[in-house]
């Protein structure tokens, strides 16, 4: 695949164009990792979106389920952004936090302040 990069005329940085079923600085797809939540917060079954081939197995499955609740499962709370509009779901986070949903990267926590 190759990757459209466009240099930003504010900013000055390089920036690249990716489509929304891409998550930066992962290998699972974002619908899939849509799925294994959806199923984590429903309680049903977490693996139904591992793979015969083995494209996503079950440790991907836990990576996914830790990484969410880590990073994304307040963050998404505290902006009322709901898992079942995908759509919506990308444009919020996109607004709020400039990172598409499940995008983990090291970024200070700009939810709450440091404790003095």
């Amino acid at each position: 695949m190759r990757v459209c990069r466009v240099i930003c005329s504010e900013c000055g940085r390089t920036h690249a164009i990716l489509p929304a079923s891409l998550v930066p600085y992962s290998q699972i797809d974002f619908e899939d990792q849509c799925v294994i939540i959806d199923a984590f917060e429903n309680g049903t079954d977490r693996n139904a979106a591992c793979t015969p081939e083995g494209a996503i197995d079950e440790n991907d499955v836990k990576t996914v389920i830790r990484n969410y609740r880590r990073h994304w499962r307040t963050m998404l709370i505290c902006e009322a952004i709901r898992l079942s509009d995908r759509l919506n779901l990308i444009i919020s986070c996109f607004a709020h936090y400039s990172m598409q949903f499940m995008q983990i990267r090291r970024t200070p926590n700009t939810l709450f302040e440091n404790p003095t």
